[in-house]
């Protein structure tokens, strides 16, 4: 333990300080309780320069101190937990010594206590001597001298502190003053000696606990577990170490040897959480008789923060949280990200967050919650931040022959937990495992089918729990079956003696530093340095080479990371410094991301590239690159205009047949669903690059058909959407010729805004679908109502305009904007009917976005649908609003966060909420697609459900309860049909608002008006609408609606339909206490049923108001059928 100062008298600890030294770490008591100890110094306060006798710190000198790293010196950050150290380097010609002086001990029976440790020194191996010595009050003979360790204890090397015990000799126990000496001098050996480093010296009670373990991590990590973190590896603790507070049930789990989880059956308490823990052991042998820990546990907290997968986080807390302060993505953010989605699991204490970016393993990340309530204490916590680190818990993954692939972990894991279900290979699901567990730490998979050669596969590796209890998380791992061996591919030069060599692969470090391995001539380089790129070494050469010369390189016992060897490659170059490449001279012009089986092209993945310049590139050097990797392009030149196939070089002959064609090394396989693909020069300049998703290819048809993504014009350099198509080749693609797509002509669609977004309360950002000219000094923009522009600039994206505003932008207030000069990269000006405008969005409240139409029960193949209508005049933006659903006790469940960006629903919109866009308008073509949004969709059964639709922090609250009932009596086939709320206005709990779609719009209207909308009278009366529909009727009105609105609520209402004859048909309701307003509706059924004869009905109404008067109205309603 450091202090600031060393002094401490005995008494003066008793009575000031602490009767058992505390520590308080981030809120938590940390106590243990060790004998009391005195005069420890930490040598944290700057030493003053001069020699014993005088002192550098108080009752501390040394014979020779300097400012400089020599002799004796304060060594800064180089103390315990790098903290400052007392450091001596002994020369041959110099022994260090230390004395620390004694004033009125008051221990009866002490021992001198210290940490040391050495620093390897220069090339030599000369050990430091330890030894101390001791002196009496007034007196310079030292006496008793004790060597600390041996020749071998302090070598000429990097060790870690050690904590050494030496017990004041006899003659000195009872003295109240002497002085220690410490003499340190070089050891046997040659050369230079080590240096040594003191720590946290001090006297102590002779039992006294120096360095007891301390628990510096300590944490609820939920309701019912509890995490200790050590500062130092313990033996393995049993139950009967520990004690918790009241005594409760509990289970120890030690995921590692640092780490403690303490679980109990029953909810911890949220007064402070005591724990007390017995005979911790260390691995060293020390024993730690006794620590107490008293962990804050009154306010929610994040515990628990684990990983399921890179794009998957599991949050525990403290506390049982109130769902409402958890359920919205905007109330977290991962390394300053918000998450895509928020899941909220049964516990009610975690959550699971889908993320926004991957997890990097082995990296930190930092979560912060705000504004989380405990639903214990009601109390929030207004910003909850913690660092946490992504462990995946493997060594390493390879393919070790065509049909084994080796998983390393660095923990034994439980290998009866783990099923081979749980492995597969991205985008190659025929391919499944056995599996072999050699032990615990090693996992074989073991698969008929033989991976190809060079192919890049994504494994999937399941979460697992290692022996202790640990989980780790799920992961994706790239392999590789590699049997060729690596080769050189180009030569670069870098100065006249200087040579980067890059390989077709990543090379074994300990074969690629061999200078032996490379030849030009009889020469071989003077140094090797292999490069952060592992497939790149940089050569320097004794000879200077000559501009246009020609040379041959020899490359011999070279091996890649597999293991395979180069035993000798010849490679002829010419040094020539190589001119630069412009960007878009070399453009990707085609791309085969998911080739098919059964097509008429080759089951093989490909880019093709073209030379858009005028003249002939030489392209050797380059890389091809994608989101997860790069292979290098061997030497090759292009001509003007000419196209060349990239592929996998054992693809080769599948694609020779084309076009030319270039097998790569260690190809980027290309993801199905989309992926990023780059060409890089040599000098690692972009010059083209490809972004697609499945939207790129037009249709799901399409990116699962097999067909191949083409560029439309390849001589454009401003990148477009538009220039991407799927190929229409009868093909489904064009390797080694013109694209099906091709057409040079000149993009003369113009520049559209797309969609503005207010960041805060002066700034918003503009979208368009064009990137924009880097131009812009001579944009001129006016807004109505006026506001002040105070700069204009580009967003983060080339197609975003942002504008900075004088602060008081009004809330629902339309902002308009006139722009002049505002063109697109390809000089394309906005189109002339420009609609550009902002509005900042208003608050939502109750009835002003509700449930308005829905199809539970859709015919095969077909998606569900949950349309929402906007009611109001307002924009609001949905942002964390949630789709959800009840679950059997009838509580809210199943949470879908609609968007966790902003997104404005402008007023009397619709917006529909599907599982499949494009099936769904394949099914409805009368549909507005333009508002519809994907969405994985709550649980909705086809029979009955509920659908629950809240704002952010669920305080609006509507659910809709259907049931196929509610459908028309008289509907022979409900599949396919949606139920659409009669009128927003009537609440979504009443049954008489729902109807089936009309079959003239085709059984829904997802994005438009329903077919079944009734609009409500502005005055008191009766309405009966329409007077003649039909119940069979294939198109048209299937029900007639009999609305009422009243002067005031409360009367008692009955509804019946009669004959035109006077005989009862049917009962609609009897005795219903009414509201303000209302609807109920008529099928044409009997009261069995039954379709009623076409004729002419009656409509009786009864009401009966608070004072017993008694009204009847009496209306007419013409039943027709087909013919």
């Amino acid at each position: 333990m450091k202090t600031e100062r060393f002094f401490i008298f005995i008494h003066m600890v008793l009575l000031k300080k602490i009767a058992t030294c505390c520590l308080i770490l981030a809120g938590v008591l940390f106590v243990f309780v060790p004998r009391l100890y005195a005069q420890v110094q930490g040598f944290e306060d700057p030493f003053d320069i001069v020699s014993h006798p005088e002192e550098f710190l108080p009752f501390w000198s040394a014979n020779e101190v300097r400012g400089t790293s020599a002799r004796v010196f304060q060594a800064i950050g180089k103390g315990r937990k790098g903290s400052h150290a007392l450091a001596v380097q002994p020369l041959t010609t110099f022994e260090g010594q230390v004395f620390f002086r004694i004033e009125n001990l008051d221990v009866q029976n002490a021992k001198l206590a210290f940490f040391a440790r050495t620093e390897s020194n220069g090339t030599g191996n000369r050990p430091a001597l330890l030894f101390l010595s001791f002196a009496r009050e007034g007196e310079t003979v030292f006496t008793n001298n004790i060597q600390i360790g041996n020749s071998e204890t302090f070598p000429n090397k990097n060790m870690a502190f050690r904590l050494f015990e030496i017990p004041i000799p006899e003659p000195f126990k009872n003295q109240r003053n002497f002085t220690i000496r410490w003499s340190i001098s070089v050891g046997p050996g040659t050369g230079s000696a080590a240096r040594v480093f003191l720590d946290d010296m001090g006297l102590w009670e002779s039992d006294a606990v120096v360095d007891p373990v301390k628990f510096l991590q300590t944490k609820p990590l939920n309701p019912f577990w509890v995490e200790l973190g050590a500062d130092r590896e313990i033996d393995e603790i049993r139950p009967n170490q520990i004690r918790l507070k009241g005594n409760p049930p509990f289970s120890v789990i030690q995921p590692n040897d640092t780490l403690i989880w303490i679980e109990s059956p029953e909810p911890l308490q949220t007064s402070p959480i005591d724990i007390e823990l017995y005979e911790l052991k260390e691995k060293s042998g020390a024993i730690t008789p006794e620590v107490l820990i008293s962990i804050p546990n009154d306010v929610i907290r994040t515990g628990r923060i684990a990983p399921i997968s890179p794009k998957n986080l599991l949050v525990e807390f403290s506390h049982p949280y109130t769902k409402p302060s958890v359920s919205q993505t905007a109330k977290f953010l991962i390394n300053g990200k918000n998450p895509k989605d928020v899941e909220l699991l049964a516990d009610g204490f975690s959550i699971k967050l889908r993320l926004s970016e991957e997890l990097v393993p082995s990296e930190h990340f930092i979560l912060e919650c705000r504004e989380i309530t405990s639903a214990l204490s009601g109390g929030t916590a207004p910003i909850l931040r913690e660092t946490a680190f992504f462990v995946d818990g493997i060594s390493e993954v390879q393919a070790i022959d065509p049909k084994s692939i080796l998983i390393s972990l660095k923990e034994p894991v439980r290998t009866e937990d783990v099923g081979k279900e749980m492995f597969g290979l991205q985008d190659s699901p025929e391919i499944a495992f056995k599996l072999e567990f050699p032990d615990h730490k090693t996992i074989l998979l073991r698969t008929e089918l033989e991976l190809e050669e060079e192919k890049e596969y994504l494994l999937q590796i399941p979460p697992m729990t290692t022996v202790r209890g640990f989980t780790l998380p799920g992961i994706w791992k790239t392999i590789v079956w590699d049997k060729s061996p690596p080769e050189l591919t180009y030569v670069v030069p870098v100065q006249t003696n200087k040579l980067m060599l890059v390989f077709s692969e990543d090379l074994d470090p300990a074969f690629a530093l061999n200078k032996d391995a490379y030849r030009i001539g009889a020469d071989t380089p003077s140094s090797v340095e292999l490069q952060p790129k592992p497939n790149q070494v940089l050569t320097t050469w004794k000879q200077s080479f000559l501009e246009g010369s020609n040379y041959l390189v020899e490359i011999s016992g070279i091996y890649d990371l597999q293991g395979n060897q180069n035993n000798l490659q010849k490679f002829p170059f010419t040094y020539q410094k190589p001119k630069p490449i412009g960007f878009k001279s070399i453009v990707i012009n085609e791309v085969m991301p998911a080739p098919r089986v059964g097509n008429s092209l080759p089951n093989a993945e490909y880019v093709e590239i073209i030379n858009t310049s005028d003249s002939r590139i030489f392209i050797g050097g380059m890389q091809l690159a994608n989101s997860r990797r790069q292979s290098q392009i061997p030497s090759i030149s292009l001509d003007s205009g000419e196209l060349l196939i990239l592929c996998s070089r054992t693809h080769v002959p599948l694609l020779s047949r084309y076009g030319m064609v270039l097998g790569l090394s260690n190809w980027p396989s290309l993801l199905n669903s989309g992926d990023n693909i780059r060409l890089i020069s040599a000098e690692g300049e972009i010059l083209d690059s490809l972004k697609y998703t499945t939207a790129s290819f037009g249709g799901s048809t399409f990116a699962s058909g097999g067909y191949s993504l083409e560029i439309v014009n390849p001589y454009l350099e401003c990148f477009l959407p538009t220039n991407l198509k799927a190929s229409q080749a009868p093909e489904r693609g064009t390797p080694g010729k013109q694209n099906s797509v091709f057409n040079p002509s000149p993009d003369f669609t113009p520049l559209r805004f797309i969609e503005s977004l207010v960041i805060n309360d002066s700034l918003v950002v503009f979208r368009f679908n064009k990137i924009l000219q880097p131009t812009i000094s001579k944009v001129d923009v006016e807004i109505t109502p006026r506001i002040d522009i105070r700069k204009i600039s580009f967003g983060s994206e080339p197609n975003e305009l942002l504008l900075e505003l004088s602060p008081g932008i009004l809330k629902n207030t339309v902002y308009r904007l006139e722009v002049k000069n505002l063109r697109a990269c390809t000089g394309n000006a906005l189109e002339d009917d420009s609609q550009i405008f902002f509005v900042k969005p208003s608050e939502g409240e109750t009835g002003d976005l509700v449930i308005n139409e829905v199809l539970f029960n859709p015919r095969t193949g077909a998606p569900k649908f949950v349309e929402i209508y906007n009611t109001s005049e307002k924009y609001i933006n949905l942002r964390d609003w949630k789709l959800a659903n009840l679950d059997g006790d009838g509580i809210v469940a199943n949470r879908r966060v609609v968007f966790d960006t902003d997104y404005l629903l402008a007023p009397k919109s619709y917006l529909v909420f599907t599982t499949d866009i494009e099936q769904l308008k394949a099914e409805y073509p009368k549909g507005v697609e333009s508002q519809f949004v994907a969405l994985n969709l709550p649980s909705y059964p086809i029979q009955a459900g509920n659908v629950v639709w809240m704002n952010p922090d669920e305080s609006i609250q509507e659910v809709f309860s259907y049931d196929e009932s509610m459908h028309h009596r008289l509907l022979k086939e409900k599949k396919g049909v949606s139920l659409e709320r009669s009128s927003p206005w009537i609440p979504a709990s009443d049954p008489n608002n729902w109807k089936s779609a009309s079959a003239f719009e085709g059984f829904a209207t997802p994005g438009y008006r329903n077919s079944t909308n009734y609009e409500m009278n502005s005055g008191v009366g009766i309405t009966v609408e329409p007077k003649v529909f039909s119940p069979d009727a294939i198109g048209g009105d299937r029900y007639t609606t009999i609305g009422y609105s009243l002067d005031q609520a409360g009367f008692i209402g009955t509804i019946a339909i009669y004959s035109a004859g006077g005989t009862l048909i049917k009962e609609i309701c009897q005795n219903a206490i009414l509201g303000n307003s209302g609807i109920y509706s008529w099928d044409g059924t009997d009261q069995t049923g039954r379709r009623v004869r076409p004729g002419y009905y009656v409509v009786w109404i009864e009401l009966y108001d608070l004072n017993g008067n008694i009204q009847q109205i009496k209306k007419t309603v013409a039943v027709g059928t087909n013919f």
